[in-house]
């Protein structure tokens, strides 16, 4: 299948879980979470519980995601051992789901949700041990993108590029920045340029194959290294 053929898959499948009306749960890895309309669902692709089994969680970790959609994976990293996990979400709907999934699983005071783009959220001097963005990996020229196609689409990466350049400034030493992706549905050779001009490099820790619908996909989490 053409990569053009991918992204009209990913866009048709992104149609179907905008017509969602009322919430609705989903179950990660054993787990049951909770999904507004409007929000990036597990229910429609399975990188959410992909990423949540790949990412090294250990014991004591500072966990900040950037774009949690309905907050599964910092939940899941603080099930995991993690003593405590920012999330942030650009969308209120997202926000809100996240903030209703902490108190699902009674983590009020290990978890907080901030609502902004990217690093906006954080507080002067906050750092972390893991950093993670599941990134919209489907690459786009078209800048008027709502919402919910922003969680799986970005022009040019402009959004990819920036969370390359700013993450390092939050961590904490011997910290960690990852980035989940697809090599079938994104552009691999455009996001190693842009590690490149970050003065970073890509190194995939693990891959999984996956059936999306009719679709074969590949996920991949990579761990974001300095030169």
């Amino acid at each position: 299948m053409h990569y053009q053929d991918y992204l009209r898959a990913t866009q048709s499948v992104l149609t179907q879980m905008q017509k969602r009306k009322r919430p609705y749960k989903v179950r990660v890895l054993g787990h049951e979470f909770a999904v507004n309309p409007g929000v990036f669902s597990p229910r429609y692709f399975r990188d959410t519980e992909i990423f949540a089994r790949m990412i090294p969680v250990e014991r004591g970790d500072a966990f900040l995601e950037i774009g949690s959609g309905t907050g599964a994976i910092g939940i899941l990293a603080i099930l995991r051992g993690a003593r405590k996990a920012l999330l942030t979400g650009i969308s209120h709907e997202a926000v809100s789901t996240a903030k209703r999934n902490v108190v699902l699983h009674r983590l009020e005071d290990l978890v907080e949700v901030r609502q902004g783009d990217l690093f906006g959220p954080l507080k002067k001097g906050e750092r972390f041990s893991k950093i993670f963005w599941n990134v919209p990996f489907g690459y786009t020229t078209r800048k008027s993108l709502t919402l919910l196609e922003g969680t799986a689409f970005d022009c040019r990466y402009e959004h990819v590029q920036k969370y390359l350049v700013e993450a390092r400034a939050h961590l904490l030493p011997r910290g960690r920045i990852f980035i989940g992706f697809s090599s079938t549905l994104g552009r691999l050779d455009v996001l190693a340029q842009m590690a490149k001009r970050a003065q970073s490099k890509l190194v995939m820790l693990n891959q999984q194959e996956s059936r999306e619908g009719q679709l074969k996909v590949k996920f991949e989490l990579f761990e974001v290294l300095r030169f």
